[in-house]
């Protein structure tokens, strides 16, 4: 897809994927909207800064009136958060806080931007996480999981625009580092941002069907793909319950 002049609106785009991605769709020509409540420090023309608090609904809607074009190619829904807590212990602060900004705000930019997206891209940076259940970080992959199945349920209905969802693995951003604060972990064997950035590049210059799911992977994360889940299926004709294949 040629980029120069296109229409983005990037959420998150302050710090880690969400800034590598602003910084990729500016060096091509894009002009860039990107929504964040810390200011996304571009010295670029093309750049308009929206300060928007992703977790009130009012602040969404305010951001998106301040777009002055109307039309938006390509809408990146990035921003997210991830606390650790107990998947039975946890505060309805974490929860709410979880959900709105990984789930509900990538739903209330698509429904206030509509009238904008014809013929446009709303690409979703989810996770890998959505498949693999893990107890301290149970609201983060949950979250994840109903994100990808609600998008799901938009294409169904609503075909103006092609959604594609990317889930990475583990990238090195400023919230991973912060979540594994004083604790071990291979830092060289996982994604960086901008393999991110590549996979937006080829999902955009891509042919690939409306409503597909694109796993983020490397070497060390091969077995992160490998199918997990059992589900056993109750057949009411046979009176059996077998695999499902």
């Amino acid at each position: 897809m040629e980029l120069k002049d296109k229409v983005v609106v990037i959420t998150g785009s302050s710090s880690g994927i969400g800034k590598a991605i602003t910084e990729f769709f500016l060096k091509n020509g894009a002009v860039v909207y990107g929504f964040s409540r810390r200011n996304s420090d571009f010295n670029n023309d093309n750049f308009h800064w929206i300060e928007c608090d992703l977790l009130n609904e009012e602040s969404i809607i305010e951001g998106i009136s301040k777009i002055s074009d109307t039309h938006v190619d390509i809408l990146i829904n990035n921003a997210g958060y991830l606390e650790q807590c107990d998947s039975l212990n946890f505060s309805k602060e974490v929860f709410e806080k979880t959900f709105q900004l990984n789930m509900i705000a990538p739903v209330l930019m698509v429904q206030n931007l509509l009238t904008k997206l014809k013929d446009s891209v709303v690409i979703n940076i989810s996770s890998i996480s959505d498949r693999l259940g893990d107890n301290m970080y149970a609201l983060y992959c949950s979250s994840k999981a109903a994100l990808n199945i609600y998008f799901d349920s938009i294409s169904t209905k609503y075909k103006d625009f092609k959604i594609y969802s990317i889930l990475p693995d583990y990238v090195d951003t400023p919230m991973l580092r912060k979540d594994m604060e004083g604790k071990y972990f291979d830092w060289n064997s996982i994604l960086k941002t901008s393999d991110i950035v590549d996979t937006v590049k080829i999902v955009l210059d891509s042919d690939l069907p409306n409503n597909v799911r694109v796993a983020v992977i490397n070497n060390h994360m091969i077995e992160d793909v490998e199918p997990i889940e059992e589900l056993f299926v109750y057949n009411s004709d046979s009176k059996k319950i077998e695999k499902g294949k």
